[in-house]
């Protein structure tokens, strides 16, 4: 149905907020960026991929601090699930923003904000992102195997 430009009752009714969200996001990201370029403290702020989908708006996300892997299951913040959804889509594979909450347990995590390339990119020239995100990632076609296998000697039971 095409858009209603006449006007009447329900002329002005057709505004949403998917641009507000948006928004938001950039502001989020401009200010960690800042906060990373003066040096400030960002402690319980990672930057993190997600390996699985749990259900439920819940992931598990995957991030590096003081060199070791850590993998935690996050659920995803409120305003990006539901209506948010179609402006932060999160899927498998996507940089997304972790912080901290304080609570322990299941709840430990919950993610912010999921991070466009561009974003990415400019994370990685300033080294918050780990290199060991961006390694290719060993397949089953790159592992090349011997065709003719050499036939084990005969062994000689006598002499054992």
């Amino acid at each position: 149905m095409p858009k209603n430009l006449q006007g009447g009752s329900k002329h002005k009714k057709g505004s949403n907020s998917e641009s507000s969200t948006s928004k938001k996001n950039k502001k989020l990201f401009d200010n960690l960026l800042s906060d990373i370029y003066d040096e400030e403290d960002i402690d319980g702020i990672h930057i993190g991929r997600v390996a699985k989908k749990l259900g439920d708006g819940r992931m598990e996300v995957e991030y590096f601090e003081k060199g070791r892997l850590e993998i935690v299951k996050a659920p995803m913040k409120g305003s990006i699930r539901g209506r948010g959804k179609k402006d932060a889509w999160v899927d498998v594979g996507s940089f997304v923003i972790l912080n901290e909450t304080g609570v322990v347990g299941t709840m430990a995590y919950e993610i912010v904000m999921p991070l466009n390339p561009l974003q990415v990119n400019k994370l990685r020239k300033e080294g918050q992102i780990d290199e060991h995100f961006f390694e290719k990632q060993m397949t089953g076609e790159d592992i090349e195997f011997e065709t003719e296998a050499e036939a084990p000697a005969e062994i000689n039971v006598d002499t054992i």
